[in-house]
């Protein structure tokens, strides 16, 4: 950890300290089993107050145990976009969706599709989103490591960009 990365821990502790004891307190199971690895502060605190609106003995919610397992696969996949150095506002922002969504799933397939990798589909005109689970800010993550393996067709080159200029308008000149 940088010294940045601590004062910036460090920062946000601080601003939602009384917080964090008690997400930590209600959480604190995953933490002796190892279950969370060291993620964005930002990350972890919108997981666990997500975690924190679902009501374990509510019986309207069956899939209590789906959707805490789908909150630590998360915060896995955010860790591991983090460890690729992928800009931190597409993961907090990747974090904040997909949080949203794991709340409001109401069935184990939705949570599927929440948590597979966004697909996508061509229209006859662009290419688009295959579903309302599809993140733009994990399409463009997974455009990224898709040039990685050899150049893209133009209409895929044309959502990178267009998904590209979207999070990142002033490093649009890379494009030209």
């Amino acid at each position: 950890m940088t010294v940045i990365e601590a004062i910036n821990i460090k920062i946000i502790i601080n601003q939602h300290k009384e917080g964090f004891i008690t997400l930590f307190a209600e959480f604190k199971h995953f933490f002796e089993r190892k279950t969370i690895m060291y993620c964005d502060p930002e990350c972890t605190v919108i997981v666990f107050s997500a975690m924190k609106q679902i009501p374990e003995t509510n019986p309207a919610q069956p899939l209590y145990a789906e959707k805490i397992s789908a909150f630590m696969s998360l915060l896995a996949k955010c860790k591991y976009y983090q460890d690729e150095h992928f800009a931190p506002k597409l993961i907090i922002g990747i974090c904040l969706k997909k949080a949203e969504l794991i709340k409001e799933a109401k069935t184990k397939k939705e949570l599927q599709m929440i948590m597979d990798p966004p697909g996508v589909r061509y229209n006859g005109n662009e290419i688009i989103p295959a579903n309302q689970y599809c993140v733009p800010e994990e399409e463009l993550i997974v455009w990224s490591f898709t040039t990685l393996r050899g150049p893209l067709i133009s209409e895929a080159q044309k959502r990178y960009e267009k998904l590209f200029k979207q999070f990142f308008p002033d490093k649009t000149d890379i494009f030209n």
